[in-house]
């Protein structure tokens, strides 16, 4: 049986299981994914009867009608859009919502804002994908239900249990909303100084912390994103023992004043839980920009180096999805884990070099410090989050500052290696 289902008019094929569309680079990999289980020739043996036809790569190109139209079946219908007064942009969230219409139609809301009066509408919407290009679209409201209803008593039963539910995420969202207007004696210098409540204002705290967690077995792409951070970080640490840079070079990294040296040299002695610990950090920060860079709802402004440096490091790692590793030669797997790490490493480095000219919420890592700093409390079984102290926090930092001075050393090698071979290039010719 078919898995998918092809939308000639919306040049879209949408797993009939999964209930969102595939992008085309990515049938292959998604059959074989753990939702389908499928071996690589099963898998590549479905993929054939769809190599002609022409699919949208939501990449390159936005689809989402215009219209309001009927619901398309197979994609789950979501009634709670909220959609613009003023534009074709539907979300699900309030703050969403927000702040499209503060920043695309200059329209602000409560506490003296320009405007107290509702400029959206309550809509039914689907999206035919999930995380890139991902986009609402407005469908007609009717009386068919997107579930299957055996009997009356499974449909009472049902909306009895999804009633419950509203009031409960009604409440844990009351609960869990972060406020900048929060009573200003609750609130410890150290929130004062970092400005997190305000910089996550209006946001969900046990939603928003979902974004910083390790990559999941269905985020592909990020796993290898993990693998590549690690191979960085061991990489740096051995160019830095092999003693492959300069002692006056250490001294200058390990410096924080410009134009200045440390009186010791940068380091890297340290166990191997304590690694672990630096790597992690990193690698959620850079998961956490993979996951949000197509949200609209994106806490943090990206430069067009990052843009590019995000792009580079998706199609590299969605490489790794066509093939397994031990099927292909040595040489082969060696070369697509080089090209992952270098675009990876140059990510890295970008998003470390963003000006900051307003706000230093603007950089992505400085957003993400904000972030990581929520924790999950366990011991209340109420599911609430809070934000850690100063104390709690230090070893974020540690582990962000450390690895940035290790990539930072592996970055400006492997440029100095590149500028000779370059001039070698040009001697021979």
């Amino acid at each position: 049986m078919d898995p998918f289902h092809h939308y000639p008019e919306y040049r879209v094929l949408v797993c009939k299981s999964c209930q969102y569309a595939i992008q085309p680079t990515q049938i292959v990999a998604h059959l074989r994914s753990d939702q389908h289980k499928l071996s690589r020739s099963q898998s590549e043996e479905l993929a054939d009867k769809y190599k002609n036809i022409q699919l949208i790569d939501p990449r390159t190109e936005q689809i989402a009608p215009t219209i309001v139209i009927t619901p398309i079946h197979h994609l789950p219908i979501y009634r709670d859009g909220l959609a613009c007064n003023h534009c074709h942009f539907i979300c699900r969230s309030r703050d969403w919502i927000q702040r499209h219409q503060r920043e695309v139609h200059n329209i602000k809301i409560g506490r003296g804002r320009k405007t107290a009066q509702i400029e959206w509408t309550t809509v039914w919407c689907q999206r035919f994908f999930t995380g890139v290009g991902r986009h609402f679209f407005q469908v007609q409201q009717t009386n068919q239900s997107d579930e299957s209803w055996t009997d009356t008593s499974t449909q009472l039963r049902q909306l009895v249990y999804r009633q419950l539910e509203q009031k409960e995420r009604t409440v844990q969202k009351k609960r869990q909303l972060i406020r900048d207007a929060e009573d200003s004696t609750e609130v410890s210098p150290w929130l004062e100084r970092t400005q997190w409540i305000r910089h996550l204002e209006g946001q969900d705290r046990a939603a928003i912390a979902q974004l910083v967690k390790p990559a999941d077995t269905e985020e592909l792409e990020f796993q290898e994103m993990e693998k590549s951070v690690k191979r960085l970080v061991e990489k740096a640490r051995q160019t830095i023992l092999q003693k492959k840079v300069s002692t006056f070079t250490l001294h200058r990294v390990q410096s924080f004043q410009t134009g200045q040296d440390a009186e010791k040299p940068f380091h890297v002695n340290m166990d191997l839980d304590t690694l672990e610990r630096y790597q992690r950090v990193w690698m959620r920060l850079l998961v956490y920009v993979l996951r949000t860079v197509d949200l609209d709802s994106r806490l943090y402004q990206l430069t067009q180096d990052q843009q590019s440096c995000i792009q580079s490091v998706k199609l590299a790692a969605s490489r790794f999805q066509m093939y397994k590793l031990e099927e292909l030669e040595e040489e082969e797997a060696e070369a697509m884990q080089k090209e992952m790490d270098k675009y990876c490493l140059k990510l890295c480095i970008a998003l470390l070099d963003h000006r900051l000219d307003h706000n230093e919420y603007e950089s992505a890592i400085i957003s993400y410090f904000a972030v990581a700093a929520l924790e999950h409390i366990h011991d209340d079984g109420t599911g609430q989050y809070r934000f850690k102290d100063s104390g709690e926090y230090t070893p974020i930092l540690s582990g962000y500052i450390k690895v940035a001075q290790m990539l930072t050393v592996q970055y400006c090698l492997e440029q100095e290696e590149d500028h000779k071979q370059l001039q070698w290039i040009g001697f021979c010719g």
